[in-house]
């Protein structure tokens, strides 16, 4: 569980810093940073927990694709809760995307504990 936590953690430190990178400094539009962001977080938590943490070498591309598949439904999310605190509640864009990690890593560590990775 703690590796778990870790490796989620590295997840959502990716996440943020692409994010940041590109939306505050590089100029992107944060919609765009966001997709962009979350797909390396995606694609980074996927392969690190497979190798590292459930150490599951079985069904590896169904389990990716489900894993994809949580990890999307994370981004509309997110997207949907970053739009909603920049332009109605008026809350800065790099707060938005801290409110929106938090939750959205809460519901995907779940979905992916029981379904992605259960044997």
């Amino acid at each position: 569980m703690v590796l778990y936590a870790l490796i989620g953690l590295s997840g959502m430190l990716l996440d943020f810093a692409v994010y940041y990178l590109l939306s505050s400094l590089v100029g992107i539009h944060y919609l765009i940073a966001n997709i962009i962001s979350v797909i390396l977080a995606i694609t980074n938590n996927y392969l690190l927990n497979l190798h590292f943490n459930f150490r599951t070498f079985n069904r590896i591309y169904r389990r990716y694709i489900t894993f994809l598949m949580i990890g999307l439904a994370g981004l509309v999310i997110s997207s949907v809760m970053v739009t909603l605190f920049i332009e109605q509640m008026a809350i800065d864009k790099i707060t938005a995307k801290v409110y929106s990690i938090v939750f959205v890593v809460i519901i995907q560590f779940l979905l992916n504990k029981f379904i992605t990775f259960r044997e």
